[in-house]
């Protein structure tokens, strides 16, 4: 649908107008498992061109896992000055096995 390979999408940017958010986490995510902070603050800053040294991130997984951390991502997201009313924003996960699709 976007033409984008395995790892390449991260951060989809916000389009004025949006009206449905979706928060989409897999199980079995290598991006978890890296150094998340660490690529984000060196490699998403860059390519976006803004300083991203202000993000307090979250880890991934922890004690509620890959569904905990989609909830705790619509959460953050609906308590967002920028949640407008009537906006919708679901969570969702994909089983994922290396890579399958």
């Amino acid at each position: 649908m976007f033409n984008l390979s395995l790892g390449e999408a991260h951060i989809i940017r916000h389009v004025l107008g949006t009206d449905e958010v979706m928060v989409v986490h897999h199980t079995d995510c290598g991006f978890s498992k890296a150094i998340l902070e660490d690529i984000v603050r060196k490699e998403v800053g860059t390519s976006v061109g803004l300083s991203v040294d202000w993000v307090s991130f979250m880890p991934i997984g922890g004690p509620g896992g890959v569904r905990g951390s989609v909830e705790d991502d619509v959460e953050y997201l609906r308590m967002s000055p920028y949640d407008r009313k009537g906006m919708k924003i679901t969570g969702w996960i994909l089983p994922d096995s290396k890579g399958d699709r």
